[in-house]
């Protein structure tokens, strides 16, 4: 068990910065989309700032519907959201 958390140690760090990464990339293509975008006559970020790339985020030509898959994927790559809470946790208090 202890050489199975020692490996977690090292990749999860390089998890988090994968997915910040990945997450950095769908934003900014999100905002250069918004940028060019014409609906209505008005820019997507005047009247749908929630939906940011509309249906183009689902779009094979846009590139953000290669990314969000790969961040959901990377959420249970080290563990679960619920295991690295517990054990962010424990570290916390002192008590790994």
């Amino acid at each position: 068990m202890t050489i199975a958390m020692a490996g977690l140690d090292g990749g999860q760090p390089n998890i988090g910065a994968c997915s910040i990464g990945g997450a950095q990339e769908a934003l900014d293509k999100a905002l250069a989309h918004m940028k060019e975008r014409r609906a209505f006559g008005d820019r997507p970020d005047e009247f749908q700032a929630l939906q940011m790339s509309g249906g183009y985020g689902c779009l094979a030509d846009h590139g953000v519907e290669k990314i969000v898959p790969d961040l959901r994927m990377r959420q249970i790559l080290e563990g679960t959201n619920e295991i690295m809470r517990m054990i962010g946790a424990r570290e916390t208090v002192g008590r790994a």
